[in-house]
């Protein structure tokens, strides 16, 4: 758009700017660049397995609880209007809440605010799906954060008060590396927990991954808003 409106008044730049748009569309819908982003994002990143957490569980320090973090809700339009649900990506951490919780026998904290016109916190659907639904009891919710640095200052506030300062943090891959460093700045000893990973899914590349997906596109776009999210969180860091 910015290229077309330049255009009227200088073609050749804006004829410039438009193409390099749409080239760089096209790229970031490809799942090769897809990939290669997500790969960036998620560096370092491993799940917990049982042998880790064995380990850790024999040392002086085991943690205490486990955090989920929320990923978002969407309107529920089979269940009415003014209905909300979790997002795909939210149901995803639940499911990975549940069985890190069975894995490691620590009660549960989930956390997530409530966006603008919703009736329910992500918390409170999250805790819903939880116990209703994957059997498992959730200790505390936490439901007065809009985004990563308050989820980790209001986890912080709930759990300090009863003296635990040791969690294991459940969130996805490409979210783990700035979710653990906010919580290791609200004063938390964090054991990660990621799951989900988007990078990886490629096999030996080929000319098809040079062409354009639905799928591409979207991993494209989550890893470029965590980027823009680390940068976000370094610049309110600083500040």
């Amino acid at each position: 758009m910015a290229g077309l409106w330049l255009a009227r008044r200088r073609p050749r730049a804006g004829r410039a700017l438009a193409i390099a748009g749409v080239a760089s569309a096209w790229l970031l819908a490809t799942p090769l660049a897809a990939d290669a982003l997500a790969a960036l994002v998620e560096a370092g990143q491993r799940p917990l397995d049982d042998a880790t957490w064995q380990a850790v569980r024999a040392g002086p320090s085991p943690p205490q609880a486990v955090v989920v973090l929320g990923a978002g809700i969407v309107p529920d339009r089979s269940a009415g209007p003014g209905r909300e649900r979790l997002s795909a990506r939210s149901l995803e951490r639940a499911a990975a809440g549940a069985r890190t919780a069975r894995a490691t026998g620590l009660p549960v904290m989930v956390c997530g605010g409530r966006p603008i016109a919703t009736r329910e916190s992500e918390a409170a659907l999250m805790r819903r799906a939880l116990e209703t639904d994957l059997g498992t009891a959730v200790r505390w919710t936490e439901e007065g954060s809009r985004d990563t640095i308050e989820n980790a200052a209001n986890a912080a506030a709930l759990l300090g008060a009863e003296g635990i300062r040791r969690i294991v943090l459940v969130t996805h891959a490409h979210h783990m590396r700035r979710a653990r460093a906010a919580f290791e700045a609200a004063g938390f000893a964090v054991l990660p927990a990621p799951h989900d990973p988007l990078s990886g899914r490629l096999g030996t590349p080929g000319p098809r991954d040079l062409l354009p997906s639905a799928e591409a596109a979207t991993a494209s776009s989550i890893a470029v808003h965590e980027l823009l999210g680390r940068a976000w969180q370094r610049l309110r860091a600083g500040s």
